[in-house]
């Protein structure tokens, strides 16, 4: 399965490992430290750091990724492979990719949304099993009281894309993402 490292100028995540499969993107790993080369499984020491293979995904994935660090992509087009996913976690996974951005909904708000109201901790279980953060915006999911909850990336992450995002939702973007 092809990987790649990619390194980002976004505190407080240093890098993103991406994994892709032959039908789309499987993981997104979100690090807080650049881990040496030889200890990434799967990724050769002689490929640079800061080189994408050409693997189509991997290009769109770095494509993407870099629009939406730079305030100019709110949704992604991606394909993934989530096939290892039950079906409640794919239907959460749904409920999660209509949260627009630069907005919170609570755990509860996505269970009733689904017609579970009384699966809210299984909705903050496959939220914690999403496989691919960002693009899903399990990041976007907060407690009933509004305080930030849990992140599987950790806490200083998800307060950093929730940030993020509300500094950039107010901006108008036209079709090429710049600002009007």
């Amino acid at each position: 399965m092809p990987r790649q490292l990619f390194l980002l100028e976004f505190f407080p995540i240093k890098a993103i490992l991406v994994e892709v499969s032959r039908t789309g993107v499987k993981k997104l790993s979100l690090l807080n430290e650049v881990p040496p080369y030889d200890e990434i499984d799967g990724i050769g020491s002689a490929q640079p750091r800061d080189t994408c293979s050409n693997h189509t995904y991997l290009l769109m994935v770095k494509t993407q990724l870099s629009e939406y660090f730079e305030g100019k992509r709110r949704n992604f087009s991606l394909p993934l492979d989530l096939k290892e996913a039950t079906n409640f976690q794919k239907r959460v996974w749904e409920v999660l990719q209509g949260i627009p951005y630069g907005t919170s909904v609570s755990y509860a708000q996505v269970a009733r949304k689904m017609g579970r109201p009384e699966a809210v901790r299984a909705v903050g279980n496959a939220c914690g099993a999403n496989p691919v953060p960002i693009v899903i915006p399990c990041h976007r999911v907060v407690r009933s009281d509004g305080t930030l909850g849990g992140y599987t990336s950790g806490f200083d992450v998800k307060k950093a894309l929730i940030e993020h995002e509300k500094h950039f939702a107010s901006y108008q973007l036209n079709d090429q993402g710049r600002k009007v």
